[in-house]
């Protein structure tokens, strides 16, 4: 794999060889996109958490990752993008608006994961009952997660390589 494509991984309750953006609701770290993950492992726990989630309504739901080759180069030379390697000032301020509902022009967006404990302490924090320093005390000893938002067009940058059973593995 070059320096220009990474692999990445998307969990679900079915395999998705033709991403799209579903808009929602529901408002996410980077805002409306189709979500994925270096993290094979991290995918694997998305998959799950969505089966268990679909059980009730779907008895053909499984636990399934997607695997994708996406040409980050490209991307990075014809979308918008936005990279954050590390949490920050910056990060917490972007995710803050987009949980907020507030729109963005960007189409690649990749960095941390606010994950349920991390998301505890943004909405303590967006509440007013932590301020800022408390949020990176607290934020600071969580295990390393990343995800990548993908919008049109960087979606077309990305491609379905094959899906697998996590019950399987």
């Amino acid at each position: 794999m070059s320096d220009d494509t990474m692999m990445l991984f998307h969990g679900s309750f079915l395999p998705v060889e033709a991403p799209r953006v579903i808009e929602g609701t529901y408002a996410k770290d980077f805002g409306n996109g189709f979500y994925l993950t270096l993290l094979q492992e991290q995918a694997e726990k998305w998959a799950m958490r969505k089966y268990r989630n679909m059980l009730r309504s779907d008895s053909d739901a499984r636990p399934v990752v997607s695997v994708y080759r996406f040409e980050r180069g490209r991307a990075l030379e014809t979308c918008s993008s936005l990279l954050f390697p590390a949490m920050s000032d910056e990060w917490l301020d972007f995710i803050a608006a987009c949980r907020a509902g507030e729109m963005h022009d960007y189409t690649y967006v990749e960095g941390p994961m606010a994950d349920d404990k991390v998301y505890n302490y943004v909405e303590s924090f967006l509440a007013g009952s932590i301020d800022r320093g408390e949020f990176w005390r607290l934020a600071r000893f969580s295990y390393p997660t990343h995800q990548v938002m993908l919008a049109e067009p960087a979606l077309s940058f990305l491609h379905f390589v094959e899906s697998y059973d996590v019950e399987e593995r």
